[in-house]
């Protein structure tokens, strides 16, 4: 009975403010029924019975999944600016499925962040707010789009089960796609959930510890590729694979959450360009710019190299005071310091080298004629001819779009580096349409909108999020990120802070209450 009362008492919300005023909170806590508690208790216990039948020596591990799962529930339920960095850190594989080894399985930790995420979007949706959730969803066309993006995805992931009987293999191919594009759906408790200047600041200021921290972990793998702890986390192999001519103990290092530095990098580039410099900002920010820098860099991915540089020249046209000065000194000064740093620990022949080679190479017949866009041609052939048999609503999931090729994976015949028309195969146009109307429209809204932010930070963040997306959507004809598991929570949370930003300010120009202009 005591557990039964502080299990209860737990969501008592009034001393959180979450949602609204602490009396709506305290409403809010009072409506969380027993009944939902006891459904979600069910929900788990029977998903974790049939991961248990699924795999039989997962039977003794059940108590502590169980135990995990009220642990996250209440974790959500009462603190949901925690479940979303945690949702981030999981999902992102800070955590690898490797470390989880001896109490659970790959499955269980790919079911863990899908129950998290419906724990999510559920405390959302059921959050009482003014203005409502209906309305904030039903004010933002970016939230139209991905529902029908979302909707679209859910209907075919249901129908082709529901045509095989809802066999094994039916039900986890569905998975096997839903485990990615379902996570998109993070973009609701991201617009929710950060409605205030104060809580959007927070979030902020999260994302970027987490991208120090991955690029931090990409760097020391880089320079001690032989003792790193970090070795599973971040996926190294030599890059003579792609490079030849490059040294042997070179890196490439493919880093967890797949754009957490990149997006990192450019909020904080934008920090430093669009605010006023003191001691404090440059302490923080230039560091910070640098190290996520060296971890985008490191990833040696020349689809990044052309919108970055790009983005770089239309940042200096940007009417901002000193811009173009401070985009020119910062340069200099990463390009000094990297050179110093290469020489002192030796590494100036090894990985800056590589750099020069890697992403000098991107226009060099060398690279046009390369293995890589090779079988990208191949896949890219295979691909139309896919489409152009079921274009309006694509494939079936358990559809391979192309058979065996000599050189190429077999593993990876859903596989194509093209984002975009992998996702017109298997979602047809009418998929496409809504994935590029969302892109489209968050990118169209945060151009009108970033110079009206009164918060001098959230401007930052917001222009640079947006210059993260515009580089991924660039990079996504050769490098399929909207699609990767660990690459699309970012995302989708970037989605949603754009969007939730955008929101608040428009309510604070209107005459909202509650949050104040700093530039701390």
């Amino acid at each position: 009975m005591r557990l039964a009362s502080q299990i209860r008492d737990s969501f008592d919300f009034s001393s959180i403010g979450w949602s609204g005023s602490a009396g709506s909170e305290a409403a809010f806590g009072k409506r969380l029924s027993r009944g939902m508690l006891l459904a979600v208790s069910i929900f788990v216990l029977v998903t974790t019975a049939l991961i248990g039948l699924i795999s039989p020596s997962l039977s003794f591990k059940i108590p502590m999944e169980l135990l995990l799962a009220i642990a996250l529930f209440i974790l959500v339920a009462r603190r949901p600016d925690w479940g979303m960095v945690f949702f981030l850190i999981l999902t992102s594989t800070l955590f690898v499925p490797e470390y989880f080894g001896k109490w659970s399985s790959d499955n269980t930790v790919y079911l863990a962040y899908e129950m998290v995420l419906i724990l999510l979007v559920g405390r959302a949706l059921l959050s009482r707010r003014e203005p409502t959730v209906t309305q904030t969803i039903t004010a933002s066309p970016v939230a139209i789009a991905l529902i029908a993006f979302a909707s679209i995805v859910v209907a075919k992931s249901l129908v082709f089960p529901i045509q095989e009987r809802f066999t094994s293999h039916s039900i986890f191919t569905a998975f096997f796609f839903d485990r990615s594009l379902s996570l998109y759906l993070l973009f609701i408790p991201a617009l929710i959930f950060f409605n205030s200047v104060k809580r959007q600041r927070w979030m902020v200021r999260a994302f970027l510890a987490l991208g120090a921290i991955v690029s931090t972990a990409v760097i020391f793998t880089a320079l001690f590729p032989q003792n790193s702890i970090f070795g599973p986390l971040v996926a190294p192999q030599s890059l003579q694979s792609d490079s030849p001519t490059v040294a042997l103990l070179v890196q490439r290092v493919r880093p967890p959450g797949g754009a957490l530095d990149l997006a990192c990098f450019w909020v904080g580039l934008m920090n430093l360009l669009l605010r006023p410099w003191n001691r404090k900002r440059l302490a923080f920010y230039a560091p910070l710019t640098l190290v996520t820098l060296a971890g985008v860099l490191l990833e040696f991915n020349r689809s990044y190299f052309v919108p970055i540089v790009v983005l770089a020249f239309l940042v200096m046209l940007l009417n901002r005071k000193n811009v173009r000065l401070k985009l020119i000194s910062l340069f200099v000064v990463v390009t000094v310091a990297v050179l110093l740093f290469a020489t002192a620990t030796g590494t100036l022949q090894k990985y800056v080298g590589a750099i020069i080679t890697r992403y000098g190479s991107t226009f060099s017949s060398q690279t046009e004629s390369s293995q890589s866009l090779s079988e990208r041609d191949i896949e890219d052939n295979f691909a139309w001819a896919a489409i152009r048999s079921s274009p309006a609503f694509g494939i079936s999931l358990d559809e391979l779009y192309r058979p065996p090729v000599v050189g190429m994976p077999n593993d990876l015949r859903w596989y194509d580096h093209d984002a975009y028309t992998w996702i017109w195969i298997y979602f047809g146009l009418i998929g496409l349409a809504a994935f590029v109307a969302a892109l489209a429209a968050v990118l169209l809204r945060g151009s009108f909108n970033w110079s009206k932010i009164r918060d001098p930070f959230l401007q930052a963040a917001l222009m640079g999020m947006m210059l993260a997306l515009v580089t991924l959507a660039v990079a996504d004809y050769v490098n399929p990120k909207f699609y990767e598991y660990q690459t699309v929570p970012v995302i989708a949370l970037m989605l949603g802070m754009i969007e939730a930003i955008i929101i608040r300010n428009k309510q604070l120009l209107t005459g909202g209450q509650g949050d104040e202009r700093r530039d701390d």
